[in-house]
C-alpha cells in the first residue's frame, strides 16, 4: 500500500491597509496609498522560510471613503485565516463596522491589531471590540512573527512582550517588556518586492529611513519616549530610494521620518540620491520638517527636490508662549522669523507653509488670532488649520484631568475645550478656520491679503481677514450652515461643504470683488492687478460661454490662470 502524502494547505494572512484617498497627490482619488505597516509586517514574515511553509500574505490596500460593508466584501474574497488592521484615527470607524461582517462569514479567522491608536488603550480597545484577538503595541514586526510561529497558542502568548489578548476565560491579559526593533533585521519592502508596484495601479508610497523623534511635544505620539533615533542601514535605504523613484507608477514619496534632517549626514546621502533616480521623473516628495534644525545647506539641498505644493512645510502649531511651554516646544516666533529670513535669503522663491492647531492648552480664540496672524506675516504660501486631537499615549493625554479637556470620547478623540481654550472660544476658532479656508484655497486672493500690511502699516493680516469677512458674508455665507460638533467627521465635511460652496465661479466672483472692496479700503489698489484678472475671469465663467477659458489663455499664460484660480478640487 502506498503512503498518502498529506500535504498542508497554507493558512492565508490578510493585511488590510484602510488609507485616506485623494491626499497625496491632490485630488487623486485613484492612487493607491499603501500602509508602510503592512509593508514591513510582509516582508519580515517572507523572509522567514518557517513562516512562509505554513502561511501565504496579502496585502490589501481600500480607500476608507468606501462603505464598510463594501470594504468586508473586498476582504472576504481573499478568504482570510488570519485578518490584520493597522488602525489609525482615520479607519477606526471602518475597521470596526468591517471586522463584525467579516467575522460572520470567517467566525475562525483570528484577528490582530496593531497601530498608533490601539497601542496605548489596549484594554480599552479589547473591551470594545470583542471579536479582536490580539493586539501589538508599538513597533510588531518581531512580535508578528512570534504569533505566526505559535499560531496564536494561548499558552505562548503569555511570553511575548507588550500584546494584549484574552485568555481562555475571555478574561484580558496584558504583558510586560521592552521591545525595540533591530532595524538591520527587518528587510526594506520595495527593493525585495514585499510590496508590487508594477500591479497596474498607481502609487503613494510610504517611506522611512529611521524610526524615533528627539522631541516630545505635547499632541504627538510620534516614536518611543526614550527620544532615541533607531535608523534602518543607509545602504538599504539608497536602494529602496532607487526603486521608489525609477518606478513609472509612483505618483508622489512620503518620508514618514520624523524630520530627515535630524539625520544630517544621512539625509544628504538621501537627497542626492532621489535626485540622481529621478532625473528623468521629478516625483512629488513630501518631508516633514524642522524649524530648530534647518539650515543653509539644507535649503539648498531642498531645492533640487520636487517638493509637494513646491512647499517647505513647518509645523509652527503656536506662537503663544504658554501654550509652547506646556507643549515642551522651543520654536517660537522669533525662531520661526530668523529661520525664514534665511531660507529666502538662500531661495527667495521658495514657498512655505506652516500647521497650526486650535484647541491648545494655554492657548484661546485671541492666542489663536495672534498666531495666525504671525504666521500670515511670514508670506506663507499656505496655511493648514487643524483641530487638537487627544491621542492615548501623548503626554496630553497622561495630563488630561490636569489639564481640564473635554474630549470626544470616540476615536480620534476630538477636543471639544480645555481649562483654558473654552467652548465658546472653540466655536468661534471653528467658524475663523472655515472662512481662513476661503482665502488659503484662492492664492492671489490670500496673497493681497497677506501683503496688504506692507504697503499700510495699519493694517494687520487677522483684522484684515475680519473685514474680507464681513464683505464676502453679505452676499454669501455657507460658514453659517454649518454645525460646530467636535468630530472629524463634522470637521471635514464642514470644510467640504463650504469650499464646495465658494468654489463655485458665481461665489469666486464675489469673493474676488470683496477682496477688491478690501484694497480700496486700505489705500493698497497698487495690488489688485490680479484681483482685475480674477473679476474678469469668474464673470466670463458666469456668463454663457462659462466653463471655456481659452480666451483668457490667449491674454495670460498658463501659470497666471492657474494662479488666479481656485485650488480647491471640488469632491
Amino acid at each position: 500500500m502506498n503512503e498518502q502524502m498529506v500535504i498542508l494547505e497554507k493558512k492565508k494572512v490578510v493585511l488590510v491597509g484602510l488609507y485616506l484617498p485623494g491626499i497625496y497627490p491632490p485630488g487623486k482619488d485613484e492612487v493607491v496609498s499603501g500602509l508602510l505597516s503592512n509593508a514591513f509586517l510582509k516582508a519580515t514574515a517572507e523572509a522567514d522560510t518557517d513562516i512562509t511553509s505554513r502561511y501565504n500574505f496579502e496585502i490589501i490596500d481600500i480607500p476608507t471613503t468606501i462603505e464598510s460593508n463594501e470594504i468586508a466584501e473586498k476582504i472576504c474574497k481573499l478568504k482570510p485565516d488570519v485578518l490584520c488592521y493597522s488602525v489609525y484615527m482615520w479607519n477606526y470607524t471602518q475597521m470596526t463596522e468591517s471586522l463584525l461582517r467579516v467575522k460572520d462569514v470567517f467566525p475562525k479567522a483570528k484577528i490582530l491589531l496593531g497601530g498608533p491608536l490601539v497601542t496605548y488603550t489596549p484594554e480599552d480597545m479589547l473591551t470594545k471590540n470583542p471579536l479582536v484577538d490580539v493586539i501589538v503595541c508599538g513597533s510588531g514586526e518581531s512580535r508578528f512573527k512570534l504569533l505566526l510561529k505559535n499560531d496564536f497558542n494561548l499558552e505562548a502568548l503569555k511570553d511575548i512582550p507588550r500584546i494584549a489578548f484574552r485568555d481562555k476565560n475571555r478574561k484580558i491579559c496584558i504583558t510586560e517588556g521592552d521591545v525595540q526593533e533591530d532595524l538591520n533585521q527587518i528587510p526594506l519592502p520595495y527593493h525585495n518586492k514585499a510590496v508590487d508596484l508594477n500591479d497596474g495601479r498607481k502609487h503613494t508610497v510610504i517611506i522611512e529611513t529611521y524610526r524615533g523623534c528627539v522631541f516630545e511635544c505635547g499632541y504627538c505620539i510620534w516614536g518611543e519616549p526614550d527620544k532615541s533615533l533607531y535608523k534602518f542601514p543607509i545602504e538599504g535605504v539608497l536602494s529602496e530610494i532607487d526603486t521608489i523613484y525609477n518606478n513609472p507608477n509612483v505618483e508622489a514619496v512620503i518620508f514618514a521620518d520624523a524630520c530627515l534632517f535630524y539625520t544630517r549626514e544621512r539625509a544628504k546621502q538621501i537627497i542626492d540620491k532621489i535626485v540622481l533616480s529621478s532625473e528623468g521623473k521629478r516625483i512629488p516628495t513630501v518631508l516633514t520638517l524642522d524649524i530648530l534644525v534647518i539650515n543653509e545647506e539644507m535649503v539648498q539641498s531642498l531645492s533640487k527636490l520636487n517638493m509637494i505644493h513646491g512647499q517647505l512645510h513647518f509645523g509652527m502649531q503656536t506662537t503663544n508662549p504658554k501654550a509652547l511651554e506646556l507643549l515642551k516646544r522651543k520654536s517660537g516666533p522669533d525662531v520661526f522669523k530668523k529661520r525664514i529670513e534665511q531660507i529666502r535669503q538662500v531661495d527667495p522663491s521658495a514657498q512655505i507653509s506652516f500647521d497650526l492647531i486650535y484647541g491648545l492648552p494655554g492657548d484661546d480664540y485671541e492666542a489663536f488670532r495672534e498666531s495666525t496672524d504671525f504666521a500670515m506675516s511670514m508670506n506663507p504660501g499656505k496655511l493648514y488649520f487643524s483641530p487638537l486631537l487627544l491621542l492615548p499615549g501623548t503626554p496630553f493625554w497622561d495630563q488630561k484631568e490636569e489639564l481640564g479637556f473635554d474630549y470626544d470620547p470616540l476615536p480620534p478623540y476630538m477636543v471639544r475645550s480645555n481649562k483654558h481654550y473654552s467652548p465658546k472660544d472653540m466655536e468661534k476658532t471653528f467658524r475663523l478656520v472655515l472662512w481662513l479656508l476661503t482665502i488659503m484655497y484662492v492664492p492671489a486672493i490670500r496673497d493681497v491679503i497677506v501683503k496688504i500690511p506692507s504697503y499700510n502699516t495699519k493694517f494687520r493680516s487677522i483684522e484684515l481677514v475680519d473685514r474680507y469677512i464681513e464683505i464676502l458674508r453679505e452676499t454669501v455665507d455657507p460658514v453659517s450652515e454649518c454645525k460646530c460638533i467636535f468630530t472629524i467627521d463634522n470637521n471635514n465635511d464642514s470644510r467640504r461643504h463650504v469650499m464646495n460652496v465658494i468654489s463655485k465661479p458665481e461665489n469666486i466672483l464675489l469673493a474676488y470683488k470683496a477682496t477688491h472692496q478690501l484694497l480700496r479700503e486700505c489705500d493698497a489698489e497698487v495690488l489688485s492687478e490680479d484681483i482685475k484678472i480674477g473679476i474678469d475671469y469668474y464673470r466670463s465663467m458666469c456668463q454663457e460661454n462659462k466653463g471655456r477659458d481659452i480666451d483668457f489663455y490667449d491674454q495670460y499664460d498658463r501659470e497666471k490662470i492657474d494662479y488666479i484660480k481656485t485650488s480647491w478640487v471640488t469632491a
